[in-house]
């Protein structure tokens, strides 16, 4: 038989043999909505296939729960397990274990201290994204809680797998909780690969995008203030300007939930996590104005912290009301300048800490104490600090000398037996000449009358319009061809993507060349009966009939001796050699 059609047909072989072999697992394993009893471990294959999770107290596992699903999205939920006992699992493939092996400790059932991490704004930059997790992985932690904006686009698949590569070592061991951003929300909605890839806990599948969950003492909110928001009259007259506000439903559930957990005695702590929280030091903006709307509720109801991203750096501060809150944007999104903790503020808080460097910070709980430690990429501290809890009351006179608050007000009881610092509301009006007070800590601004109350109103100032306006100013994070440009009035710091690998590395002159489909016949004569002929099947490129379909095979050296294979069979009918 002729030696070069051999060949041919031997690479054909060996590349889809190479394809299927490496075909599969693409996403995961990960942990999600970790319970007392359970947990779900979810991941996804290239292919429709049948996948399991085997799991048990060491690595014998021992115990094997099937899918539900058929497709390529597995969320596997493991039940009746005892609380805070150590499992090890792996994923199963039509029966055959693939992807590494993972290990998940139930929650427990008592309050025991714990620790658990917290970071956001990975989009954009895959290489600072790698950096703040891999030091994150030095960090040992209970849960993992992503403040949004995980990817640039969220209806963008190679986005979230790009996310789900850079994590995989994180969150196979670690149970992922995530706020959506707004770089999730498509068309004022959740995307469906946000709500495929991410398991609410149990009771919020009818709001997947808001939801609350406890750990040990610690009861976590999460909110959604960019798919389940609205704009309405009553928004307009709530922040007192133009803007969405937490949409009805998720505000009635909201105070239902917060209610809910100030009643239990099991609860010492409340952590509020959303994509923007209620402050913001970026130069042209002011935060989210229903979270402050939303302050005097959470003093009610034991929040004792709030977690935020958007803006991309790190941020501890304080509310008016005496509230902590951090912003935790720097997980891999170009940075942001900060106007810092000494100048001045649109709304009463104080600024502690404010530094534009990628970050993520370590929470530990242990009873009533609540620590904070946050650090740079590079493992640099940048802040710690303990949240104090409120003192004891049982009338407002146990509040009397506590240090007052950062707005005009007055110290009350709360109903949970704390006491309480309640800002005065702002001056009534009826034009905005009856307005005044000190500004001393404002922005630049003036003062007006909406519907009959005083609202400082502080003047817009844009970074910029163009990308020339943001030059000259120093680089936030040193990178080979990084520059400043102008988005939406504001300077953001970018840095150039990273060259692709050698084997995809597309030609450096020239448009990419374009996908060759079927050549056209050779016009080669009659057949020559000593070669016998060949059924192919279409090339490779078309993705169908005999060709290899498996995600190894259309890309990487496999797909490509899968071509040069299918060359070499043309090539060879195409000569006729005797």
């Amino acid at each position: 038989m002729n030696r070069t059609l051999w060949i041919g047909i031997l690479f054909v072989a060996w590349s889809c043999s190479e394809g299927t072999a490496l075909a599969g697992l693409v996403k995961g394993p990960y942990l999600q909505d970790l319970r007392r009893d359970g947990v779900v471990v979810a991941f996804e294959t290239d292919t429709p296939m049948a996948g399991a999770v085997e799991y048990g107290r060491d690595e014998t596992y021992g115990t094997v729960q099937a899918s539900s699903s058929t497709g390529i999205h597995h969320a596997v939920r493991l039940s009746g397990l005892p609380a805070g006992t150590l499992f090890h699992y792996r994923v199963l493939l039509n029966g055959e274990p693939a992807g590494k092996p993972g290990t998940f400790v139930t929650a427990p059932d008592n309050a025991v201290p714990f620790t658990f991490l917290a970071y956001g704004d990975n989009r954009s930059d895959a290489n600072a994204h790698s950096l703040v997790v891999s030091r994150m992985l030095e960090h040992p932690a209970a849960l993992v809680i992503n403040t949004g904006d995980l990817v640039s686009t969220g209806s963008q698949e190679d986005q979230w797998q790009e996310f789900f590569d850079i994590e995989a070592d994180l969150i196979r061991d670690t149970p992922l909780y995530v706020a959506i951003g707004n770089h999730e929300v498509v068309g004022h909605k959740a995307p469906k690969p946000f709500l495929r890839l991410f398991v609410p806990p149990l009771g919020s599948e009818a709001h997947p995008t808001y939801y609350s969950f406890d750990y040990s003492n610690v009861h976590f909110v999460v909110l959604d203030g960019f798919a389940a928001t609205e704009a309405s009259v009553e928004c307009f007259f709530l922040i007192r300007g133009f803007g969405e506000c937490f949409d009805k439903a998720q505000v009635a559930w909201l105070e239902a939930d917060l209610k809910a957990a100030a009643d239990n005695p099991a609860v010492d702590h409340v952590i509020v996590v959303t994509h923007e929280g209620p402050y913001s030091s970026k130069p042209g903006r002011t935060g989210s104005g229903h979270m402050r709307a939303l302050l005097p509720l959470f003093a009610e109801s034991k929040v004792s912290l709030i977690l935020s991203g958007h803006d991309h750096y790190y941020e501890h501060g304080i509310s008016g009301n005496l509230i902590h809150y951090v912003i935790t944007g720097g997980g891999g999104a170009p940075l942001y300048e900060t106007v810092g903790p000494d100048a001045p503020v649109a709304y009463p808080h104080d600024v502690l800490v404010s530094s534009s460097v990628y970050n993520f910070a370590r929470i530990t709980v242990d009873g009533e104490r609540l620590t904070v430690a946050a650090f740079e990429a590079d493992g640099t501290p940048i802040d710690e600090f303990e949240v104090t809890p409120r003192p004891k009351c049982s009338t407002v006179s146990d509040c009397v000398g506590l240090t007052p608050g950062l707005c005009e007000g007055e110290w009350q009881c709360g109903r949970t037996g704390r006491c309480v610092w309640v800002c005065q509301k702002p001056p009534e009006c009826t034009v905005p000449e009856d307005c005044f007070g000190n500004l001393d800590d404002r922005c630049p601004g003036s003062w007006d009358c909406i519907e009959g109350t005083c609202e400082w109103v502080c003047e817009p100032v844009p970074d910029c319009t163009v990308d020339e306006d943001c030059q000259g100013r120093p680089g936030l994070t040193p990178c080979e061809g990084g520059r400043f440009a102008c988005v939406n009035g504001m300077c953001e710091w970018t840095c150039p993507p990273p060259p692709p690998d050698e084997a995809t590395r597309p030609s450096d002159t020239g448009p990419a060349p374009e996908d060759p489909g079927t050549p056209p016949p050779v016009d080669s004569g009659p057949p020559d009966p000593g070669v016998p002929s060949a059924d192919l099947g279409p090339p490779p490129s078309s993705g169908g009939g005999g060709g290899c379909t498996s995600q190894r095979a259309q890309t990487g050296f496999p797909g490509f001796a899968l071509l040069l294979g299918w060359l070499l069979v043309g090539l060879a009918r195409s000569r006729h050699p005797l």
